[in-house]
């Protein structure tokens, strides 16, 4: 009981309810009873997953919603896992393998010139501010902004309340996120300060709230309509601002580059891997491999870089 409370509250709801109609899609078009599926519904519904969804665990989550939605109505979900559509998953796996292509990492650099380039962009300072707060805070998408602009806030947007200013730099709490569930303690977040860079946080940070004030409980980046700033909005200004400074993965960036491209700043910096892990709300340095490279391969780097060099 207490696992199903979990995987109905409330950060995971809109994931549920896409889920839910994802199902009920399928079972309207093919004349599925929706609370007592068939072996061969379920069969069926596996290869309308693999038809339209690439990765496998995605394809996992959306079974998984969909057995929970009947259940809570009373219904049989048992067929969702029997060995025909387990069989069927299977097979759609093998014969659909899923590569994952991740955002490119927003480098250092790459930041600067961006940041210097939105200094001289038309009202871009909430741009900025989003831009820069979230890479060096590390946050996914959908803790930095809202999900689209008629959505003013989803399960973990970033509130203005969230993020305060001091001499030294900022303080961000992150109530919930994706690693972060309801009930656990917020993580809290120190960004720099940093004197005469176009690229800090805070001073972006006090020239963005001077410009455009707003409730504590409003999203934390608003545009100057007061309208909620998205991730589609974000990236669109970004990659113009990195195709206009040569950069040649502009069209590829994404809202998911600025917590790439923070982390692997900080473990190049020499940050203990712990403690990237750590700020960025990952619960162990395992959750951090996909976006960081290993010591091995950096090791290895580091020897060929000499080798040549010499």
């Amino acid at each position: 009981m207490a696992s199903f409370k979990a995987s109905i509250s409330d950060e995971t709801a809109v994931n549920r309810l896409r889920q839910a109609r994802y199902y009920l899609t399928f079972a309207l078009h093919y004349g599925v009873d929706t609370l007592y599926p068939t072996i061969t519904d379920s069969a069926l519904y596996q290869q309308y997953l693999a038809n339209s969804l690439s990765s496998p665990a995605t394809r996992r989550n959306y079974t998984s919603g969909a057995r929970i939605w009947i259940q809570a109505r009373g219904g049989d979900a048992s067929h969702l896992s029997s060995v025909e559509s387990l069989a069927v998953t299977k097979g759609a796996a093998k014969l659909r393998p899923h590569t994952p292509n991740p955002a490119p990492a927003l480098t250092p650099r790459d930041l600067v010139l961006v940041c210097q380039y939105l200094d001289h962009a038309y009202q871009a300072l909430p741009v900025k501010a989003a831009l820069t707060l979230g890479y060096f805070a590390f946050l996914r998408a959908s803790n930095l902004l809202s999900p689209t602009t008629s959505l003013w806030s989803g399960p973990h947007t970033l509130c203005r309340r969230d993020v305060a200013s001091s001499p030294t730099g900022l303080t961000v709490v992150i109530h919930t996120s994706k690693t972060i569930r309801t009930g656990d303690k917020p993580a809290v977040l120190s960004l720099p300060r940093i004197p005469h860079s176009p690229a800090c946080p805070a001073t972006a940070w006090d020239k963005y709230v001077a410009q455009v004030p707003a409730l504590p409980y409003s999203p934390a980046f608003l545009l100057f309509d007061g309208t909620p700033l998205n991730p589609t909005q974000l990236c669109v200004v970004v990659r113009e601002a990195l195709t206009a400074v040569g950069c040649p993965y502009a069209l590829k960036f994404s809202g998911h580059s600025l917590r790439r491209g923070g982390s692997q700043a900080a473990v190049k910096s020499g940050s203990d891997r712990a403690d990237v892990a750590t700020h960025g709300t990952w619960s162990s340095t395992t959750g951090m491999r996909p976006y960081v490279p290993s010591k091995s391969s950096q090791r290895v780097a580091s020897n060929l870089g000499t080798l040549f060099a010499s």
